[in-house]
């Protein structure tokens, strides 16, 4: 039930209470993998680097290990759009498509990112907004790695 309650809070954009909701969840059961997980996206999404760095640090093992070390870039890529080192998450959302070539599929398992897409929704029209949006669209299987890599190359300036 706690589970739930983190992804719901966390879709409504209530990012205190779905942090919050994860170390809870930890707490209890500090073997749940995917708590780990949605605690570092929460705080990547809200912007906590230092909380996202020491937690990282204490999870890292496991973290480096899910999804094919996967998530671990993704989180990275959250954290450098929600910080605003736009340039670097070009970098790494480019290097990453590129593992994937060709057609459009769904990454990083059964993630739907829709705590992505809601927050990007919020954001004021920019770069930010844009490429939290296609990032969006290509984690969730809605653009190709081709395309992908393509839009972020018009976005390197």
């Amino acid at each position: 039930m706690l589970s739930q309650k983190s992804i719901c809070h966390g879709k409504l954009g209530e990012l205190s209470s779905a942090i919050e909701s994860c170390k809870k969840i930890i707490g209890v059961a500090p073997e749940n993998i995917v708590a780990k997980a949605n605690l570092l996206e929460y705080l990547a999404l809200s912007g906590q680097k230092d909380q996202f760095e020491l937690a990282y640090a204490a999870y890292k093992n496991e973290i480096d290990q899910y999804e094919d070390s996967n998530v671990i870039e993704y989180l990275n890529i959250l954290l450098d759009l929600m910080t605003g080192g736009l340039k670097a998450a070009v970098v790494g959302l480019d290097a990453f498509a590129k593992k994937f070539p060709g057609g459009a599929r769904k990454h990083l398992g059964t993630w739907s990112f829709d705590e992505v897409l809601n927050l990007a929704l919020k954001l004021p029209a920019g770069k930010q907004k844009e490429l939290l949006v296609s990032a969006h669209h290509f984690f969730n299987g809605a653009m190709s790695s081709d395309d992908f890599v393509t839009y972020l190359a018009t976005q390197s300036n």
